[in-house]
């Protein structure tokens, strides 16, 4: 008898980088054969799948200098593009196989709608706004960036949370335009009477959704992140998930996305509303499919909210360039490997 040794690979998105050392450890096991596993073979450029190719087909691409010189480069023609993306096709098909829940299970998942949701933010928030931008002119620095880019984010988002830093002071009922939108968004789930996730990663803000919704509802969404003991997010899901005994009507759960993605099934919730949204769109779209999965029999609503700004000065917010960034990864993954079917619209 032949005996032959198969590593497989799960989640081979942790070896998207080939110089970390997770991905050299694994290159080192031996093995006769490999196969890598993963729903997100790109996250953020296409290198990414060249490093989980190397490891499954070693040696079948390209060094990974002429693969980005090959592959990489998308400021050129749609035309040219199209050749480019057809030809790297061309050489992946007979060692990948791709597959989405649309493909798979097109008759057993309903429609999915992905809503961008704008958000106008007031004058008092664009003075904010400034007085950040101003602070990080004066005394900005790579150690201190990702401070103030939160700092933005808070004052596009909940500045009352800030607590009159910047010398800008708003009351602690203050609505911001954002939040608003969300409330608008959960009276019209609440006449339907169904039930919304709401996806916000920092504690603060979540502590601030759950008061705001108790306060205009009546209701007490429960909150799970890091902090969740292990019975009470059980007992949180257990109103959400696909038997939750009979449990209808209107309610609300407000989650970390870093924790959605741990299996959860919640498809008694058929809205989900991003609040806060994470630089990764593969855990935005992890964080979706808590509700969009077997078991939903309801089409799926999904609400991107974004902050912007109509003042000429400004141009644009930090939120406004975060979805543009999201929109490009998630075209890069749709470009190499499969077309969107998912049905997406801006409301004005």
């Amino acid at each position: 008898k032949m005996h032959f040794k198969v590593i497989i690979c799960d989640e081979a998105q942790y070896i998207k980088n080939p110089a970390s050392v997770r991905a050299q450890a694994v290159l080192a096991m031996n093995s006769d054969y490999r196969i890598a596993s993963t729903a997100t073979p790109i996250e953020n450029s296409i290198s990414e799948l060249w490093s989980i190719l190397d490891y499954s087909n070693p040696g079948y691409l390209p060094s990974l200098k002429e693969f980005n010189k090959k592959y990489g480069e998308r400021r050129v023609s749609d035309e040219v593009f199209k050749k480019i993306v057809e030809d790297l096709r061309t050489q992946l098909e007979t060692i990948v196989l791709r597959r989405t829940k649309e493909d798979r299970l097109k008759d057993e998942l309903p429609t999915k709608n992905v809503i961008t949701q704008w958000c106008d933010i007031d004058e008092k928030q664009i003075n904010l706004y400034r007085r950040i931008c101003d602070d990080y002119g004066d005394n900005g620095s790579i150690s201190n960036f990702l401070h103030h880019f939160q700092m933005l984010v808070m004052a596009l988002t909940n500045p009352e949370l800030l607590d009159g830093l910047y010398g800008i002071a708003f009351p602690t009922d203050y609505i911001s335009p954002k939040l608003q939108k969300t409330l608008d968004l959960l009276h019209d789930i609440k006449r339907r009477e169904e039930k919304t996730l709401i996806f916000a990663d920092r504690k603060s803000v979540q502590s601030k959704l759950r008061d705001v919704i108790k306060a205009q509802y009546d209701i007490k969404p429960n909150v799970i992140n890091g902090d969740t003991p292990d019975t009470l997010r059980r007992n949180y899901i257990s109103r959400f998930g696909p038997d939750a005994g009979g449990e209808s009507g209107f309610d609300v759960l407000i989650l970390s996305p870093q924790c959605a993605g741990l299996g959860l099934n919640l498809v008694n919730a058929n809205h989900v509303i991003h609040y806060l949204r994470s630089f990764n769109p593969a855990v935005e779209n992890q964080a979706t499919d808590r509700v969009y999965r077997i078991g939903q029999n309801r089409p799926v609503s999904v609400h991107v909210l974004v902050a912007r700004t109509s003042d000429p000065e400004l141009k644009f917010t930090v939120e406004q360039k975060l979805d543009d960034m999201i929109k490009r990864k998630q075209d890069l993954l749709k470009d190499y490997l499969f077309a969107s079917r998912i049905n997406r619209i801006s409301e004005e």
